[in-house]
């Protein structure tokens, strides 16, 4: 019977691995895909008011909703019984996109009132309203993923990834070919709809499994604890993702900081394949944690840190081979240094680290914590981009993220692994295998 149970648990996360890993590679292949129809389509203006509209979009996400969405991701864990369940899920919901709507209706207010003209809408009411309905959609889309993760559900998972990429490419392709509106205002739009339609799919899904509850103050003061600080974190993660770009542009060309950016978007990718790893286990150790046993999650948690180690060190040792044994050419101008991969690759594997301290922090309910480290963090990326992109220009700015990453590792492991230590009240034990881990969940 136990041998019987260890292949249904072996199989159940092969698939949502992937399914995740899948959902992953769609998202990067709609940019790659996208990327070319938008220089060909879009004026060198429009091209940037896109980029700021979908930083302005991810910037703003956790700030108007404080990331109360998310919240369900752990404290769903909590509650056995399916009503609770269900008023977990509504308030989580329901508050998010409430203060969702009405901070972003005062924002337009304000603009309005002020006679104020951001980047993006240049002024236009229609583009602001645009806006503001596309970040409710996209509060809608992450709660859906978050739900379909707490499932384990990685087969539907992977369906809203597609629908959303399919979506989007589609639609502004069909605005490019009948030309009835704006291009810069289609492409906006046929990114509300596909994020519009993938909204529809995981609302019916969860009124179908789980059906509305009612709303629940007290778990709403639950759910503002866990997430307040986890938006907090998620705008100094942006920081260490994407202040070297900015302050490599203050003292470098365009030309001169293209290799660094291709770089970043080669670990960003094999970034999202450990998160699938991880994601791939959240039912297992979120539940672990909630029943309190402590000592199985953390097991899962090494077992995913491990192989997504495993994962990064085999993709990046065939992208050297390619590179620098092979002599693989890419285009003039992007070509980055054997340092640069090494560092990208040792990037990669703090990551891995780090989302093994920030999981058992999230499953042990200390976001604010986890806010903590990536303040400090964040802060070191920015001071160390400043020192070393004088000396060292592109490769300097890599090592700033190295730093910042190395604190990030370092400081949530040692934060989480104290945590843990309180409530278990024994000391750490050893590293899982395999078997180890999947004779924790046959228990």
């Amino acid at each position: 019977m136990l041998s019987v149970w260890k292949d249904k648990a072996k199989r159940q996360f092969l698939w949502r691995a992937f399914y995740y890993i899948g959902a992953s590679g769609l998202s990067r292949a709609t940019s790659l895909i996208l990327l070319p129809l938008l220089l060909a389509t879009l004026s060198a203006e429009d091209f940037s008011r896109y980029g700021l509209f979908m930083s302005f979009i991810y910037l703003s996400m956790p700030i108007v909703s404080l990331n109360l969405h998310i919240a369900p991701s752990r404290l769903f864990f909590d509650y056995d019984a399916p009503e609770q369940q269900r008023q977990m899920l509504f308030t989580s919901l329901a508050s998010a996109v409430s203060l969702t709507l009405s901070g972003t209706l005062l924002f337009i207010i304000a603009l309005t009132a002020l006679q104020l003209s951001d980047p993006v809408s240049q002024g236009s009411l229609g583009i602001q309203g645009l806006i503001a309905l596309t970040i409710i959609v996209m509060i809608v889309v992450e709660f859906g993923r978050t739900l379909l993760r707490i499932k384990g559900n990685g087969f539907l998972y992977l369906v809203v990834s597609l629908l959303q990429s399919v979506g989007l490419i589609g639609t502004y392709f069909l605005i490019t070919v009948f030309r009835f509106i704006d291009l810069f205002d289609g492409l906006l739009i046929a990114f509300l709809l596909s994020n519009g339609s993938t909204a529809l799919v995981v609302l019916v899904y969860w009124l179908r499994n789980f059906k509305v509850a009612r709303f629940n103050r007290s778990m709403l003061s639950k759910a503002l604890l866990f997430s307040l600080p986890t938006s907090i974190h998620l705008i100094a993660m942006w920081a260490i993702n994407m202040s070297g770009r900015w302050i490599g542009l203050l003292y470098l060309t365009l030309a001169e900081i293209a290799p660094y950016v291709l770089v970043t978007q080669m670990y960003s990718a094999v970034a999202m394949l450990s998160r699938a790893v991880f994601e791939s286990l959240l039912p297992e150790y979120n539940a672990a944690f909630g029943a309190e046993n402590y000592r199985h999650g953390r097991r899962i948690l090494r077992f995913a840190t491990w192989a997504s180690i495993a994962l990064i060190l085999a993709i990046y040792g065939a992208l050297y081979f390619a590179l620098y044994v092979l002599q693989v050419d890419l285009p003039q101008g992007y070509n980055p240094s054997p340092v640069m991969v090494l560092i990208a690759a040792l990037i990669s594997v703090l990551d891995a680290i780090y989302l093994q301290g920030i999981q058992l922090l999230q499953a042990l309910k200390k976001t604010h914590l986890q806010a903590v480290t990536t303040v400090i963090s964040g802060s070191a990326a920015v001071l160390v981009s400043i020192v070393l992109v004088h000396s060292s220009g592109e490769t300097g700015l890599l090592i700033a993220t190295a730093v910042a990453w190395l604190f990030q590792a370092g400081l949530s492991n040692r934060v989480a692994y104290r945590q843990l230590d309180q409530k278990m009240q024994t000391p750490n034990s050893s590293v899982l295998s395999i078997d180890a881990y999947l004779d924790g969940v046959s228990k």
